[in-house]
């Protein structure tokens, strides 16, 4: 058996990369990389006891040359009875309306598509070619745009359903042992133009690295990105238990408390607002991100800034609260009949006859011959005034909300029920003076306000 074979076998193995029975499909460009990984996998596939799929993804980016390369990848995998997959997706025309570059919307659609396929064929993983060369490019890359702990990790051996089995393999190595074995590859010209950023690294500044400072930079780097890796876990552990004392889950969202930015420094709450970003769904977390946030702890209560992925964060008293904006504020409105249920946000409202002694603390009991025209819910607007139960003069909606407490970021989601002429009720709060009943009611109304079953 190879050196080469042996290190690859042994990291795979000592990483629990590859388990019997796996299922894997393999990222298949058709390049020196993903040739020596397909190759590799197929000559210990008895060994691993795994089925193996190849996927092509054609980006439409270098006319003639592309097709070159998926009519080889589609050839390689028939010589060797592999199972094949490609598609042609224009890339050029996935980037329109974006600020994002080429190479990020390529590496978007092709994970993208990647995990398409693993779902499709009932495979279990994605094998992916990045080497030894890969993992120093993306170190310096992270490090040059300013990254955090996590970027100075590298690429990681797993994610997910995601391996790299020859993350330990130098490019070196890899074209030796395919001129040693006679395994054709095809050659991307891209890869030599300067424009990219990971190609100007690549083909000019590593170099000079390699050649006048360390020889062995790669390996180098990747001890180092094992070092942070280990330190990165003691980190998260700690960072969980901070946040459990400063961050909670609620029912339509999540709170962060203030305090958080007073008991530590600038740059550790960016450590756990990372990781908060990260429990709600917002994965990739920049200075810019952080600084949106850290602005609002500087602010008034009900003040508000929109983030990522449509996440809204509301400056409360003490904390602040994030929650996700699926549906900007309804602009309809919603006609209500007497006996029918309305869903609305997840809270189902119904306005029924009563009698009077179903008076109920879960219910607001109002006089029903006091209804001037049609009854209709809507969310409150500014300027909405009416004479809470029990008072004389009439009270702004927002005033009133205020003295209840109401956090900012459920105001902008409070009912109001409505007649033609005036409000009869805030939702779930009061109702108005002017539909109380009294010993003269002959006709009552049941507002009832519940959580969808």
């Amino acid at each position: 058996m190879k050196k080469i074979e042996e290190k690859i076998l042994t990291f795979i193995n000592e990483n629990y990369l590859i388990n019997e029975n796996d299922k894997i499909l393999v990222a298949f460009s058709g390049g020196a990389d993903s040739v020596f990984l397909l190759s590799f996998l197929k000559k210990f596939q008895n060994y691993f006891k795994i089925d193996l799929s190849a996927y092509h993804l054609n980006h439409m980016l270098r006319n003639d040359e592309a097709q070159r390369d998926q009519m080889f990848a589609e050839n390689f995998c028939k010589k060797y009875e592999i199972d094949f997959f490609t598609e042609s997706i224009d890339i050029n025309c996935r980037k329109k309306n974006t600020n994002k570059s080429i190479e990020e919307i390529a590496r978007e659609v092709r994970y993208e598509r990647l995990g398409f396929f693993l779902s499709k064929i009932n495979f279990n993983k994605i094998a992916t070619a990045h080497n030894l060369n890969d993992n120093t490019e993306t170190f310096f890359l992270n490090l040059l745009r300013g990254t955090g702990i996590s970027g100075l990790k590298g690429i990681a051996k797993k994610r997910g359903d995601i391996i790299r089995p020859v993350l330990i393999a130098s490019r070196t190595e890899i074209l030796e042992y395919l001129k040693k074995n006679n395994l054709n590859y095809v050659i991307d010209s891209s890869n030599n133009e300067d424009n990219y950023q990971r190609n100007f690294l690549r083909n000019k500044i590593l170099p000079e690295l390699r050649s006048k400072i360390n020889p062995q930079l790669d390996k180098a780097i990747f001890g180092f990105n094992q070092i942070f890796t280990i330190q990165e876990g003691f980190i998260n552990r700690y960072v969980s238990e901070v946040l459990h004392k400063y961050f909670c889950k609620k029912e339509n969202g999540y709170e962060l408390k203030i305090s958080l930015f007073k008991d530590f420094t600038e740059s550790q709450s960016s450590e756990f607002i990372k990781k908060v970003f990260a429990e709600i769904g917002i994965p990739e977390f920049t200075k810019k991100d952080f600084d949106k946030i850290y602005s609002l702890v500087k602010k008034h209560k009900g003040k508000s800034i929109e983030l990522k992925n449509s996440f809204l964060c509301y400056r409360e008293h003490n904390y602040i609260f994030f929650t996700q904006n699926k549906n900007k504020r309804f602009p309809e409105r919603w006609k209500v009949e007497v006996g029918k249920e309305i869903r609305i946000k997840e809270k189902i409202i119904k306005v029924e006859e009563a009698d009077k002694r179903a008076f109920d603390s879960n219910y607001e009991i109002i006089d029903a011959e006091k209804i001037d025209g049609q009854l209709e819910l809507r969310f409150w607007h500014e300027g909405d005034k009416f004479q809470p139960l029990g008072m004389v003069s009439f009270k702004n909606v927002s005033d009133f909300l205020q003295e209840q407490k109401i956090p900012s970021h459920a105001k902008t989601e409070q009912l109001i029920l409505c007649d033609d002429k005036k409000i009869i009720c805030i939702i779930g709060l009061r109702i108005d003076e002017r539909v109380k009943i009294s010993t003269n009611t002959k006709k009552y109304f049941k507002i009832e306000v519940c959580d969808e079953r």
